[in-house]
Protein backbone atom coordinates (compact mmCIF):
# COMPACT_ATOMS: atom_id res chain seq x y z
CA UNK A 1 0.00 0.00 0.00
CA UNK A 2 1.05 4.03 -0.10
CA UNK A 3 0.07 6.58 -2.14
CA UNK A 4 0.98 6.87 -5.74
CA UNK A 5 2.24 10.21 -7.18
CA UNK A 6 1.50 11.38 -10.67
CA UNK A 7 2.19 15.05 -11.57
CA UNK A 8 1.08 17.22 -14.79
CA UNK A 9 2.95 16.71 -17.85
CA UNK A 10 3.96 19.59 -20.88
CA UNK A 11 2.13 17.53 -23.31
CA UNK A 12 -1.43 17.69 -23.97
CA UNK A 13 -3.97 16.81 -26.09
CA UNK A 14 -7.49 18.56 -27.43
CA UNK A 15 -10.25 16.34 -27.02
CA UNK A 16 -14.07 18.17 -27.67
CA UNK A 17 -12.39 21.30 -28.14
CA UNK A 18 -11.08 21.40 -24.65
CA UNK A 19 -7.61 21.20 -24.07
CA UNK A 20 -6.50 18.45 -21.22
CA UNK A 21 -2.98 17.85 -20.08
CA UNK A 22 -1.55 14.39 -19.74
CA UNK A 23 0.27 12.94 -16.58
CA UNK A 24 3.73 11.60 -15.74
CA UNK A 25 3.69 8.78 -13.10
CA UNK A 26 6.47 8.44 -10.50
CA UNK A 27 5.09 5.72 -8.17
CA UNK A 28 5.03 5.43 -4.58
CA UNK A 29 6.54 7.89 -1.92
CA UNK A 30 9.76 6.72 -0.96
CA UNK A 31 9.79 5.32 2.46
CA UNK A 32 10.91 8.78 4.99
CA UNK A 33 14.12 7.29 5.60
CA UNK A 34 15.37 5.80 2.68
CA UNK A 35 18.70 6.68 2.06
CA UNK A 36 18.42 7.11 -2.27
CA UNK A 37 15.56 9.93 -2.53
CA UNK A 38 17.54 11.60 -5.31
CA UNK A 39 15.23 10.43 -7.83
CA UNK A 40 11.92 11.54 -6.03
CA UNK A 41 13.57 15.34 -5.71
CA UNK A 42 14.30 15.38 -9.35
CA UNK A 43 10.30 14.29 -9.72
CA UNK A 44 9.05 16.91 -7.37
CA UNK A 45 11.56 19.77 -8.76
CA UNK A 46 10.63 18.78 -12.44
CA UNK A 47 6.46 18.46 -10.99
CA UNK A 48 6.86 22.02 -9.68
CA UNK A 49 8.30 23.45 -13.03
CA UNK A 50 5.67 21.52 -14.90
CA UNK A 51 2.73 22.99 -12.19
CA UNK A 52 4.41 26.67 -13.00
CA UNK A 53 4.31 26.40 -16.63
CA UNK A 54 1.10 24.48 -17.00
CA UNK A 55 -0.83 27.08 -14.87
CA UNK A 56 0.36 30.12 -16.98
CA UNK A 57 -0.33 28.15 -20.14
CA UNK A 58 -3.99 27.71 -18.75
CA UNK A 59 -4.85 24.56 -18.57
CA UNK A 60 -7.25 23.25 -16.69
CA UNK A 61 -7.36 19.91 -17.11
CA UNK A 62 -5.59 16.51 -16.35
CA UNK A 63 -6.09 12.87 -17.75
CA UNK A 64 -4.67 9.94 -15.91
CA UNK A 65 -2.06 8.67 -18.59
CA UNK A 66 1.17 9.09 -20.31
CA UNK A 67 0.63 10.45 -24.37
CA UNK A 68 1.44 5.56 -25.03
CA UNK A 69 -1.32 5.10 -22.50
CA UNK A 70 -4.30 6.87 -23.99
CA UNK A 71 -3.60 5.13 -26.95
CA UNK A 72 -3.84 2.00 -24.37
CA UNK A 73 -6.72 2.35 -22.16
CA UNK A 74 -9.80 2.25 -23.35
CA UNK A 75 -11.41 5.10 -21.03
CA UNK A 76 -9.00 7.42 -18.55
CA UNK A 77 -10.26 9.95 -15.73
CA UNK A 78 -10.39 13.57 -16.83
CA UNK A 79 -10.02 15.44 -13.56
CA UNK A 80 -10.25 19.47 -12.77
CA UNK A 81 -6.98 20.98 -12.39
CA UNK A 82 -5.71 24.15 -9.93
CA UNK A 83 -2.22 24.36 -9.95
CA UNK A 84 -0.82 21.50 -8.18
CA UNK A 85 2.39 20.29 -8.33
CA UNK A 86 2.07 16.47 -7.49
CA UNK A 87 -1.16 14.63 -7.76
CA UNK A 88 -1.45 11.73 -5.24
CA UNK A 89 -4.48 9.38 -4.78
CA UNK A 90 -6.44 11.59 -2.91
CA UNK A 91 -6.71 14.33 -5.57
CA UNK A 92 -7.67 11.43 -8.52
CA UNK A 93 -10.26 10.50 -6.05
CA UNK A 94 -11.53 14.33 -5.35
CA UNK A 95 -11.09 15.78 -8.40
CA UNK A 96 -12.46 13.63 -11.32
CA UNK A 97 -14.93 15.68 -13.54
CA UNK A 98 -14.97 13.13 -16.61
CA UNK A 99 -13.63 10.60 -18.60
CA UNK A 100 -12.02 10.25 -22.15
CA UNK A 101 -12.67 7.09 -24.11
CA UNK A 102 -11.39 5.90 -26.83
CA UNK A 103 -13.31 4.93 -29.76
CA UNK A 104 -11.98 3.70 -33.26
CA UNK A 105 -9.97 5.04 -35.63
CA UNK A 106 -7.91 7.07 -33.51
CA UNK A 107 -10.73 9.22 -32.59
CA UNK A 108 -11.58 10.32 -28.40
CA UNK A 109 -14.51 11.51 -26.93
CA UNK A 110 -14.78 13.35 -23.81
CA UNK A 111 -17.42 13.04 -21.64
CA UNK A 112 -18.25 14.68 -18.56
CA UNK A 113 -19.44 13.39 -15.25
CA UNK A 114 -23.03 14.40 -14.63
CA UNK A 115 -23.89 15.12 -10.80
CA UNK A 116 -26.51 12.57 -9.02
CA UNK A 117 -29.71 14.32 -8.67
CA UNK A 118 -30.69 15.00 -5.46
CA UNK A 119 -34.25 14.02 -4.40
CA UNK A 120 -35.47 16.61 -1.58
CA UNK A 121 -38.87 15.00 -0.94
Amino acid sequence: MGNYFYSISKRTKTVNGVKIAFSNFYGKLPGLFAQNTAGWERFVTRAETSATDMADAGIEYVMMCSPRGIATYTSVPVAEWRGRALLDDGFWENNIVGHVHRRGNGRYELEWKIPAEVDYE
